[in-house]
């Protein structure tokens, strides 16, 4: 799931599963997400940051949003600007790592 909007409060609860990416213009995410049962930092992985660029890329291809293409445009500093978002439950079974796990075990 990939988020371009802002998000509403509590967000994650319930999420058993996927991943999200949740575009935070105003930095104020972690006000609002459920940090109970799921891990979020910015993406720390090339891997990841490309999965999300093509999500987007294919967004604007079939709907031609002017959001998403002004994020595309401005991809080196909009990239920054995203949060990644993943079920504790997940992350054993993610096809690559997400790249914070390490700040994750440190904070624990």
């Amino acid at each position: 799931v990939v988020v371009l909007g802002k998000s509403g409060d509590n967000f994650g609860a319930g999420m058993t599963g996927g991943m999200a990416f949740v575009y935070d213009e105003d930095k104020k995410f972690q006000l609002r997400v459920n940090p109970e049962t799921l891990f979020f930092d910015q993406i720390r992985s090339d891997y990841w940051t490309n999965e999300l660029y093509q999500i987007i890329l294919k967004h604007y291809q079939n709907t031609a949003s002017q959001h998403a293409k002004r994020i595309l445009d401005g991809w080196e500093n909009e990239k920054n600007k995203f949060i990644q978002i993943c079920p504790k439950e997940v992350v054993a079974m993610l096809p690559q790592p997400l790249g914070f796990e390490m700040r994750l075990k440190q904070a624990n």
